[in-house]
């Protein structure tokens, strides 16, 4: 995977459009979003379906990244609260467990196997499904293959790169700003 020389967000104006979605983008999400467990997360409203399959299942509308990244959410709440008894919500003190996790899992580095690629494409899904459900951010910009490259906006206009920065965590290490930070830092930009 690549993208983690993406940069934590910028600002972009105006907002592109979403193909498929036209003038009717998300609007922010009201500070009293509910937190929900990652493992029952809801698809937004008007989707359905079903994840692209796992062999190589890439999305390939920002329609079916929701989709396919709510399933992994999903996946990856129940392997939390199965494995570490921990119940991952869209919420900060989630993504602390999250980075924690990441922080042993990865203490030497960049992933090695399709399996630490798996590891990393799960939480790169869960921390888009935090930006998405407590920021109002949509997927903008999704491409055939590195999805550290994927980027969405968090309204009104800060494009951001879920998977470059949970990349990036990983390889950087404590050198980096922490991904708490990160959303908290893009919370306030998004909310001032």
């Amino acid at each position: 995977m690549r993208g983690a020389s993406q940069p934590p967000f910028r600002s972009d104006f105006p907002p592109p459009m979403v193909p498929g979605l036209g003038a009717g983008r998300p609007l922010a999400p009201p500070d009293d979003a509910p937190v929900e467990f990652a493992e029952h997360l809801s698809l937004p409203p008007g989707l359905h379906g079903q994840p692209p399959p796992r062999e190589g299942g890439i999305p390939k509308t920002v329609l079916e990244a929701r989709i396919a990244f709510t399933f992994l959410s999903r996946e990856l709440g129940r392997e939390y609260r199965n494995r570490y008894r921990v119940e991952l919500r869209t919420d900060v003190a989630s993504i602390e467990a999250m980075q924690r996790f990441l922080h042993e899992r990865f203490a030497e580095g960049a992933p090695k196997t399709t399996d630490d690629a798996l590891e990393l494409r799960r939480h790169g899904a869960f921390l888009s499904e935090i930006l998405a459900r407590r920021l109002g951010a949509y997927w903008t910009d999704i491409g055939p293959s590195e999805l550290g490259y994927w980027a969405m906006v968090a309204p009104p206009s800060t494009r951001v790169w879920p998977f470059g920065r949970v990349l990036r965590y990983v390889a950087m290490g404590h050198r980096e700003r922490d991904l708490v930070s990160y959303f908290l830092e893009l919370q306030s930009r998004v909310r001032p």
